[in-house]
């Protein structure tokens, strides 16, 4: 499949990739006006060991942020991928208790976040 050109005689995972970076791009930019914070776009172009701490002195580890929308009422939303193992010398960690790693976190209730790489 890789040796299919497009009509702009491109190999066709070239141009998937392409279209793929300026969505990600573009939902970025987005998500940025809804909370433009640093770690917006470093959290969703990446795939890495982060953390969310909560008001209630929870910690949520997550992989990635997948999306960033405004609800209705104004809140804000993130759509995480959870981290399946969070390094457990953290306080408060949270362990998702099965096997999906997708959850929705209402922005109001995020303290701060940061990386976990060298915990």
């Amino acid at each position: 499949m890789s040796n299919v050109k497009t009509i702009n005689n491109e190999p066709r995972d070239d141009l998937v990739l392409k279209l793929h970076e300026k969505v990600v791009a573009l939902e970025i930019e987005h998500a940025q006006k809804l909370l433009p914070a640093w770690f917006v776009p470093r959290m969703m172009g990446d795939a890495w060991f982060f953390a969310l701490q909560l008001s209630t002195g929870k910690v949520i580890a997550i992989e990635t942020i997948l999306d960033v929308y405004e609800a209705k009422n104004g809140d804000v939303w993130l759509d995480v991928r959870l981290l399946l193992d969070p390094p457990k010398k953290i306080p408060n960690i949270f362990s998702p208790p099965c096997g999906r790693q997708t959850a929705s976190i209402n922005a109001k209730f995020i303290t701060f976040a940061f990386e976990l790489a060298d915990t």
